[in-house]
């Protein structure tokens, strides 16, 4: 899949390309990266994430903000594969 058909995917596009997509080409947030990245890979010392919505979260670890619906789709699809994520936090505003 090229980067635009990145944007506007569906369950069975993410499981084809989930487990080989660079993180580079769904986000170019550093931190966004990290954490999609320790997702996918079910970093077992992830327990807790906050999704800071509208803003910067002042570094709070580990914590996600996403520009789009593209950063919101591979944070679910990444969310979904996770079993060790124990509460998720969502804060903030509208994107």
């Amino acid at each position: 899949l090229s980067q635009n058909n990145l944007v506007n995917m569906d369950l069975h596009q993410y499981d084809a390309v989930g487990g080989t997509v660079k993180m580079k080409s769904i986000t170019s947030d550093k931190f966004n990266k990290k954490i999609l990245h320790r997702l996918r890979n079910n970093d077992p010392s992830m327990k807790v994430l906050r999704v800071f919505i509208g803003g910067d979260l002042f570094g709070a670890e580990p914590s996600y903000v996403p520009s789009g619906a593209r950063d919101l789709g591979w944070l679910g699809y990444f969310i979904g594969l996770n079993e060790h994520l124990d509460r998720i936090f969502f804060l903030g505003g509208a994107i």
